[in-house]
């Protein structure tokens, strides 16, 4: 790991980047994806999702858990970097090899037409982004966030751009395969661009395998959670068909929002800095905890404002033709509570080296996923929905427990983060949802405003209420800012 004493700072300021940059592109996404949905059908983004309920596992596991392992060792030599490197291509092209060759039986799994030709198209987008698994890793690694955030925005304008001028021009759902393929492509061209690394042959016994071993678990965690988060989806394209999954992807994207957005940078950020700090137990406890605080008070109220003004939403920004959408990611909501900070846990874990209980909690925490979604879809789609909340709240409490065992951080200290911020959460919900219920106006624009202004100041009220949250916030990042946390 780099032990530079400006590795703090930069870890600070990696984060705030990280984090103005996905709102930034949070934006560009809400307006791209606003475009799209008034020039493409919620069949066409069906069909596009069905293939990607396939070739989505084979990007998550592309990068084999190597990239973790890169940000996580202590020392990394150049060979051992370059052994890692030739290991993500070969698993990406075997991968994508694979996805090519299944494309036939996944047409005929999902009865649609046109699949075959779409799961060809976006496996490229595997191999494209395992050429710069390694590359991004090196980055993170030496805290250069804004060389990676400059490369993932100028992929995401590009792909959007190339899209709305596919959609425009009548591609249909081909616009949405051009939105992956450029984007990929051209993050992994700014990540080369960014670190101009060309790695050497692979040699043996450079050390290696230790690596490898550590990628390995991370990648079988990747593997049985990206199963688990995709049985919904298969079961739904099924039930009611490519129309039906169109409207539950979006509102299963909006669901992940909160975690993309706010969990990511934060933990991309913090991960090297906690690495660091892995063998001192007091300094690593309370860092951890600031970001698990951080995160929970932001994705809290996100969550719960996106849950209680859905409709209005929707309407607004995509149509009332993705009006079901809204319906379903209410029922989603509670799930989304969450999983921002529980997925916080994978993040203890993969810092404390400690690869194989990180697979261990994927294992049964996946398992629990899966059941939820059999059971729930004897009642439909509602039910899948409704039964994958359910899951995610009866699993959090045992997940802390598990993943904390042993560690600097206890299970009520985790817990406890969440206090103060879910319950000015639910006093915000609460008072916006009776407001904009009983408001006479009928005026979707007025209601969404006065709504979202009174869940505001009902929420912020907590660091008036309690100055110590203030105080909490300068902490973390006056610790972020020191190469050394003081308890």
């Amino acid at each position: 790991m780099p032990n530079s004493p400006s590795i703090a700072t930069k870890a600070a300021r990696g984060a705030f980047l990280l984090l103005a940059t996905q709102a930034f592109q949070l934006g560009l996404q809400f307006v791209g994806d606003i475009v799209l949905a008034r020039l493409i059908s919620p069949a066409d983004f069906g069909r596009v999702a069905m293939v990607m309920t396939v070739t989505s596992l084979a990007m998550q596991f592309k990068d084999f858990g190597l990239s973790a392992a890169t940000i996580q060792a202590h020392d990394l030599t150049n060979s051992q970097s370059s052994n890692l490197f030739w290991c993500n291509v070969t698993v990406s092209a075997i991968l994508t090899g694979c996805i090519c060759a299944a494309a036939p039986l996944v047409q005929i799994g999902f009865g649609k037409p046109h699949l075959a030709a779409i799961t060809v198209a976006l496996a490229s987008c595997i191999l494209f982004a395992g050429l710069g698994v390694q590359h991004q890793a090196q980055l993170v690694r030496q805290l250069r966030f804004g060389a990676i955030s400059r490369a993932q925005l100028i992929g995401l304008v590009a792909g959007y751009v190339a899209a709305i001028i596919g959609a425009y021009a009548g591609l249909h759902h081909w616009a949405l395969v051009i939105l992956q393929t450029v984007r990929h492509g051209v993050v992994t061209l700014g990540l080369y661009a960014a670190y101009p690394w060309l790695p050497q042959r692979p040699l043996r016994n450079q050390g290696s395998w230790s690596h490898i071993r550590f990628g390995s678990s991370l990648a079988g965690f990747d593997l049985v959670n990206y199963f688990s988060r995709n049985v919904d989806k298969l079961l739904i394209g099924r039930i009611g068909g490519e129309a039906a999954l169109g409207q539950y992807n979006r509102a299963y994207q909006l669901l992940l929002l909160p975690i993309a957005q706010v969990r990511g940078p934060i933990a991309a950020a913090g991960m090297p800095l906690l690495s660091s700090l892995q063998h001192q137990p007091v300094e690593f406890r309370r860092l951890y905890l600031g970001m698990v605080s951080l995160v929970a008070s932001v994705s809290l109220p996100i969550m719960a404002w996106l849950a209680v003004h859905s409709l209005e939403l929707t309407r607004i920004l995509f149509g009332e033709a993705w009006l079901p959408s809204a319906e379903y990611f209410r029922l989603l909501s509670l799930a989304g509570l969450g999983q921002p900070t529980v997925g916080l846990l994978g993040l203890l874990l993969v810092t404390l080296g400690r690869g194989a209980r990180y697979f261990q909690w994927g294992c049964w925490h996946a398992g629990a996923m899966v059941v939820s979604f059999l059971i729930g879809s004897l009642w439909g789609i509602s039910g899948i929905c409704i039964a994958y909340a359910i899951a995610n709240l009866l699993v959090a409490i045992p997940s802390a427990r598990f993943c904390t065992h042993l560690s600097p951080v206890s299970t009520r200290d985790f817990l406890s983060t969440h206090v103060v911020p879910g319950a000015f959460t639910a006093a915000a919900a609460g008072t916006s949802w009776l407001i904009t219920s009983i408001w006479p106006d009928k005026r979707v624009y007025l209601r969404l405003g006065v709504g979202s202004a009174a869940f505001a100041v009902v929420y912020l009220a907590q660091f008036l209420v309690l100055p110590s949250r203030v105080e909490d916030v300068r902490w973390l990042i006056r610790a972020l800012r020191r190469r050394h946390v003081v308890a």
